[in-house]
Formats: structure tokens, sequence, C-alpha cells
């Protein structure tokens, strides 16, 4: 639509013509209009590139978010691409531990509006407005399972306990009704499904199931595997504007704002399975954020309002005790102050977090975003001012890693790729002579010693890092069944396949440094042995295993090369050609029959 004009400036441009060409030596008066008509053909296109690029500077189009737990926060910033014609999030994010806020630069900036999101630990759950749902942790992203019909949820809020993390979302009756339905499918398909099913066993939640007669909505969990069932909502929540939600210690806190009270915030808390009402709270205007918590033991409920016979925006804290009494009321806490002590105003674009013991303001300066930290459940002077955040793309960080990756990736190769030509050079014009009785051990039984040897460390890896893994798997085979690009594996699987490597590589190196083979080759009858036949020192042994943390590195993707010992003279991989060993086997001799005498001599 920006590259073309209105109808009438569009296709009679002949038509306009046609005068001038028919009447040779006509007035002024048919070129003036002629020129008239088609000077909005010529500048309708120049204006609307125009209104694109005052488009882009915006800040209408400009979406901030602050999203927090009690470990870190996440500073989401959402501009407009004028390459892609889409809004483009880019994330920072800063823990609780530190002062320093970081750029996200392992992450490309998604191309869709953000409808909602949370943070559940550390790992960040986002909510797109094309109806995905995604996740993202600081140096990875990934597909996570929609809500049934692609809905998108009411509210979100994260939970956390210890190395567990659970995402709840308030969604509608009809969803939750779904989401309880698909759940006990999902338990039948356990309960038929053999031991070794790879299908992870999940634990239903203890929570109580809404009523079927219920028309509220629900409150539902996402542990990274499936959407499980929760409990319903209150019944004076089924008509809400607005509805925010806290988690912490098995406790639910809902807050909501009726339909047609823009002044009034109603509050809920379930505990011991039931819900409890507690006092309404009265806000000075309407509210255009808020963000409730859990902090150091008190329910906070942070918003931003628009304040009295003002243009501007104010932040306002309610806070009461976890564990007051239902009807207790709720503290207004003192107005947040700038560094000089005066009442801090905010603009329209501004968006607030609670994170840890903190208070996260979000806001669009003159030199870009700008981020701010106070003290929760407090006013005051800010703990942190407002400051820029970095600048930082992600696209260049990323590309910057991947040119680093590349460049080793061709290095270790062609290394391999050498070593590989110069060795077997070399074997041709010296080979191994064998002795009688000994005999180079081949590829089918060095890959059964392999997967002997290799079963200690394997159950290990599964043992303590099962959880990761298997949910990589399955969203691995999503990903593969609904034609997507399956996304990299995450810290834990990476950290797993490494000490999977350390772990092996010990175990060999140990077996063989001693007893010369490793229990599955002595198993299999095969030994190391030095190129000269002698038994291998300790220095060629750790050699040969070391070599295996590369031969078994999955981003080089140089696989292939383990099966060098198909095209190498004895048999070597790329640690026997580094160490200059040999694996051999004793062979097996066949005893001849004295009573058959010789044999015939051949025919030739």
């Amino acid at each position: 639509r920006m590259e073309t004009g209105p109808p009438s400036a569009r296709g009679d441009v002949s038509t306009l013509h046609s005068p001038l060409s028919m009447t040779p030596g006509a007035g002024r008066g048919p070129r003036l209009a002629t020129i008239l008509l088609l000077l909005p053909a010529i500048f309708w296109p120049a204006a609307l590139a125009v209104a694109a690029d005052s488009r882009t500077a915006s800040p209408a189009d400009r979406r901030l978010f602050v999203v927090g737990s009690d470990q870190m926060v996440w500073l989401i910033v959402g501009d407009w691409d004028k390459d892609h014609d889409q809004i483009a999030s880019r994330f920072w994010y800063r823990e609780a531990t530190s002062d320093r806020i970081r750029p996200a630069t392992s992450i490309d900036p998604p191309l869709y509006r953000i409808h909602s999101c949370a943070l559940a630990g550390q790992t960040l759950h986002v909510f797109f407005e094309n109806q995905t749902h995604y996740r993202y942790t600081r140096n990875r992203e990934w597909r996570a399972h929609q809500l049934p019909n692609r809905a998108l949820p009411l509210a979100l809020a994260g939970e956390s306990e210890g190395q567990l993390s659970r995402l709840w979302a308030v969604v509608s009756a009809e969803v939750g009704a779904q989401v309880e339905a698909e759940w006990q499918e999902r338990l039948k398909h356990l309960a038929t499904a053999p031991v070794d099913s790879a299908v992870p066993r999940l634990s239903i939640s203890a929570l109580p199931a809404a009523a079927e007669a219920e028309r509220v909505p629900r409150i539902v969990m996402y542990d990274g595997v499936a959407w499980q069932p929760g409990i319903g909502t209150p019944p004076a929540c089924g008509q809400a504007d607005g509805i925010w939600l806290a988690v912490a210690d098995g406790r639910f806190h809902l807050f909501w704002r009726p339909a047609g009270q823009e002044m009034e915030i109603r509050y809920a808390r379930h505990a011991d399975g039931q819900w409890s009402l507690g006092p309404p709270i009265a806000t000075p205007n309407f509210v255009h954020r808020a963000d409730a918590a859990i902090t150091n033991k008190q329910v906070v409920l942070a918003t931003i309002v628009k304040a009295p016979d003002e243009p501007h925006r104010q932040c306002v804290q309610w806070t009461r005790s976890v564990a007051a009494d239902a009807q207790e009321p709720w503290n207004r806490l003192p107005p947040l102050l700038t560094e000089n002590g005066d009442e801090l105003v905010l603009s329209t674009r501004t968006a607030l977090g609670l994170f840890s013991d903190r208070l996260a303001l979000l806001r669009l300066g003159d030199k870009g975003p700008e981020a701010g930290f106070w003290l929760a459940a407090s006013g005051g002077k800010p703990d942190q001012a407002f400051a820029a955040l970095p600048v930082s793309t992600a696209s260049d960080g990323r590309s910057q890693n991947r040119n680093v990756r590349d460049f080793l990736t061709t290095v270790a190769v062609a290394a391999m790729l050498l070593l590989v030509f110069w060795r077997r050079q070399e074997s041709i014009a010296a080979p191994v002579n064998l002795p009688a009785g000994l005999q180079v051990v081949g590829p089918a039984k060095r890959t059964l010693a392999f997967m002997i040897d290799a079963a200690p460390a394997l159950a290990i890896m599964l043992w303590w890092w099962f959880g990761p893994i298997s949910t990589y798997y399955h969203e691995f085979r999503a990903a593969a069944a609904g034609g997507e690009q399956p996304a990299d594996a995450p810290r834990e699987v990476v950290w797993a396949w490494f000490w999977f490597r350390v772990i092996y590589t010990a175990y060999c190196t140990a077996f063989e440094g001693f007893l010369a083979a490793t229990p599955g080759k002595r198993l299999l009858g095969c030994q190391v042995l030095s190129e000269t036949l002698d038994r291998a020192n300790l220095l060629q042994i750790g050699v040969r295993n070391v070599a295996r943390m590369i031969e078994l590195e999955p981003y080089l993707k140089i696989w292939p090369f383990l099966f060098v010992i198909l095209f190498t003279r004895n048999r070597q991989r790329m640690g026997d050609l580094l160490a200059r060993t040999i694996v051999v086997e004793h062979q097996t001799v066949v005893p001849s029959d004295p009573d058959r005498g010789t044999d015939p001599p051949p025919e030739d």
C-alpha cells in the first residue's frame, strides 16, 4: 500500500494525456489541469514514505515490559522495525545479586508484538499476539507448548522452588476445561504406557479441580512439559477488566479490577483449598500498569496510575503481610522520589515490575530506554537512578560468536584431515608388522566395546540430568514433527554431554593405564599396544583418551571422523593416530588334523 497511490492517481494516466496528444497547440489550461491531476500520483508515494519514517520514530509503537522474579529481572523494549514492517523486541536482564544490566545478545529479536510475559525462576515465558509461546534464558530461546486452541492467557505468574520452576496462567473457563480434558487423556496414556516409555511421568497437581458448573476463569499450571489443571477463581472474578496474579509458598494472591469500576481493585487469597476475599483497594485514578509479587513476606501491589488533575502518571504501591487476617486493610506506601527528593513523575510509556526486594521502572528517555530501581514495599529515593540501557544488538553479538565458532571448527577439521593424510602415508611407507597370533580389532568389535564402556558414564549423566534431557528430547521431536527448525540444546544438556565425555575419558584412561584395556575391551579379548608392539606408556594412553573430548564434541560436527578406523591401514581412530597406538586381539588358530595329511598343491 505504501508503494502505490490511490486508484484515481494510478489507473488513468493515459486518459489524462490523451487530450493533449489529440489537440496540438492547446492552451495552458489543459496542460495546467493535467499537471495538477498528476501531482497526487507523483507525491503520494513520497508522502507515504515520510509517514512511514515518522512511524518508525513514534514512541506509540514502542512496547515496554518489566518482568521479575526472586532471582532476576528482564527488561523488554519493542521498536518498530521498518525492514520487516514488524515490532522487534530486544531483551536486557539483571540478576538480583548484581547491579549491572546486560543485553541478551544471544537472543534474536522476535518480530511479533508481545501479549503477556512472566518469569519463572530464570526462564522467561512470552506469549505473542500471533498466539505463540516461547521460553527464553540468557543464552537460548525455544518454542514452548501453547494453551489449547492457541489461546492467550488473561494473566501470568511464575513460581520457583529450588531448581524447579512453574508457570501459572489465568485462562477462561472454556480453556480451563480443555486443559482438564487433555490432562485426563494424558493420564490415561501414561497409565497404559510401558515402563520404558520415553514419555516422562508427571505428578498431578495437588490442587483441587474446579467444578464444571463454574463459569469463571481458572488457574492452570505449566511445568515445561505439559499444561495441568489447577483451580477456579472466585465467582466475583467472572467479569473483570484486568487480572494480576502472584504465587508463592503454595498460596495464590489474585487481584482484579471489576468491569465498570475503574478506581477499585479487589483481592482474594487462596490457601488451604479455599478462597478468602480481602478488603478492596481504592485507587486514586485509573490503573494503566500493575504488578503483584511476594517480597520479604509482604504482598506488594505496585501500580502506575494517572495523577489526579494532571496529565502525567505516578507510581502507587500497597502492601500487607502474607500471614495477615483476610480483612486486614492495605497500607499505601509513601510516593517514589527522585534523587533530588521531588516526587517522581512518569510518562505514559512506563513499565514496572517487582523482583527480589526491588521495584524496577522502565521508561523512554531522551536518549532511549532508561531503567531505575527502588526498594520494594517502600517509597523514597531510588536505589539506582534512571540510566540508559546498554546499547547492543543481539544479531551482532550472535553473528560474532558464530563466526568465531565457525573459524575454530574449520581449523579443527583441517588439522584432523592433515593428520589422517600424513599418518596414512606414513603407515603405507612403514606398516606395522603384527606377529603370528595377533590381529587388528575390527570396527564392529570396537563399537561394541565402546557401548559397554560408555554405559557407566551414560547412566550417571541420565541420573543427574534426566529432566532437562527428557524435556529437550520431546521439544526436538515436536519441532521435527511440525517441520520447524529445532532449537539449540539448553545449557543443562550441553553440560550433561560435557560431563559424559569427562567421565568416559577418565574411565578409559584409568583402566587402560593400569590394565592396558578397558572392561569392554577385556571382555571382548582386546588390548591397547604401542605401534612398536610394546605396552603403551601413560603418555600414549593419556593422548589417545583425551582426544575423545574432541572426537565427541557436538558443535564441531566431526562425528564422521569417528569412522576414520574404516580408512586407516591398522583400523586406528584419531586418538590412536596421535598417540601411535593400535588395538589388537589374539587371533584364533584352528589346529590342523594330523590324520588328514598334507593339503594338495594349488592348481596354479
